[in-house]
């Protein structure tokens, strides 16, 4: 089963910045956006807490999500039903 949940700017900034956990190791941009919006190529915390807020450097971000507003993200959560849950659990004994 898959849930999606959109992510505001808040809770983006917290569950996206939690404990460093994406900030962590040395990541890149890369793609033609990153190049558009003059993103430096190793990733750099104020610019990825910018992006989370839906703002790179003094230009607001939209997007096409609902309303063209901006989203800060979207949690996907994959999650087995239960009758796979109870066979993995059986399966270990």
């Amino acid at each position: 089963m898959l849930s999606v949940v959109r992510c505001s700017t808040g809770m983006a900034g917290c569950y996206y910045t939690k404990d460093d956990y994406y900030l962590k190791d040395v990541g890149t941009w890369s793609g033609s956006l990153a190049k558009e919006l003059k993103l430096s190529e190793v990733i750099q915390e104020q610019d990825f807490r910018s992006l989370v807020e839906g703002k790179i450097g003094e230009q607001e971000l939209t997007g096409g999500g609902k309303d063209n507003k901006h989203t800060a993200g979207v949690d996907l959560t994959f999650s087995a039903p239960k009758s796979v849950s109870i066979l993995g659990g059986v399966a270990s004994f």
